[in-house]
């Protein structure tokens, strides 16, 4: 068994239907909950629907990659699902070390059964059309970036995300936030010149995103991959991109495991970017933003619910005193 080979991991329990797994959760208890999309008698979704708003716990999704299961997986880790996995499409594709990682990361999860949304912030007139806002997230960000996003108007300058997630998974996403909200959501294209208004997905496949600043305005491009990236898309490779015009970013480090973004948020600040760090207690896992916090690349560590407006805030403020 791929999970009973890790010494901290041991399977109670095992249900090949919702009503067994209902009744195995509460005489087991387990600390994890591993739920496939597809179900006999019941959707993967219905069911950790009704989970969350009963017994809220860790729940790592297993989803195949096809657009229908993408968007579920998607809605589910807005219900507040931990972790999703895809399935191989393969044999021989299982990876058993990543799965065992991500059910240990999911038991130390914090686990939001909904997603809270916050008021739009006032627009700034300080900021400018030279200006850019970049952001980085992993595990729990599906939750956090709705969350941000619902504090943004449409007239903010142009962001460009950086997301732990495979690709058919950030297209879904992209997808789902163009429904909530009325703003400008895409993926990143190679060469595309960014524009008030535009939210962007850094692509997770065979390629790199990253931001140059041409001729007054930012633009996006892509590069091949140099082989052995622990994170696609990485963080660290976005923030480090800007780092040549730092006094024009704006950057947040958010929810998720290890250090992606912890140096180039570092180089940002100290190239006199406005730099935010999500707070301990509202991420899903605080390892980002403290890895950031520790490199000394946070200027401020802010709860999520006030995250957008003090980003905002603090660029407006420093583009004012730069022009001045």
């Amino acid at each position: 068994m791929v999970l009973d080979a890790h010494p901290n991991l041991r399977v109670v329990a095992e249900a090949g239907c919702a009503e067994e797994a209902r009744q195995l959760i509460v005489h087991q208890r387990p600390d994890v909950l591993i739920l496939d999309v597809d179900m006999p008698d019941m959707s993967g979704l219905e069911f950790l629907d009704r989970l969350m708003k009963r017994r809220p716990m860790p729940v790592v999704m297993f989803s195949g990659l096809t657009r229908p299961n993408s968007d579920t997986a998607i809605r589910a880790l807005s219900l507040g699902a931990s972790d999703c996995m895809a399935k191989p499409i393969l044999p021989g594709q299982l990876d058993e070390d990543d799965i065992r990682q991500r059910v240990m990361l999911a038991s130390q999860a914090r686990v939001y059964s909904s997603t809270r949304s916050v008021a739009p912030a006032s627009p700034y007139v300080g900021l400018g059309d030279d200006q850019i806002i970049l952001v980085g997230s992993s595990t729990g960000g599906v939750t956090a970036l709705e969350v941000l996003l619902s504090g943004l108007r449409s007239n903010i300058p142009p962001v460009v995300i950086a997301q732990h997630m495979p690709q058919r998974f950030l297209e879904s996403f992209a997808t789902r936030l163009r429904q909530m909200f009325p703003i400008d959501i895409a993926m990143v294209q190679d060469g595309a010149r960014l524009q008030r208004g535009q939210i962007r997905f850094a692509h997770s496949e065979d390629k790199k995103t990253l931001v140059s600043f041409r001729h007054g305005r930012w633009h996006t491009y892509l590069e091949p991959l140099a082989g052995g990236e622990n994170h696609v898309p990485a963080v660290d490779d976005l923030f480090q991109s800007a780092v040549g015009q730092g006094r024009l970013v704006g950057a947040a480090i958010m929810t998720g495991l290890g250090a992606d973004g912890a140096q180039g948020l570092k180089a940002l600040r100290e190239a006199g970017a406005t730099t935010v760090g999500q707070s301990a207690e509202t991420c899903a896992i605080y390892g980002m933003p403290k890895a950031a916090k520790a490199a000394g690349g946070v200027m401020k560590e802010v709860p999520l619910s006030d995250m957008a407006k003090t980003l905002l805030s603090l660029m407006a403020q420093r583009s004012v005193k730069q022009v001045t």
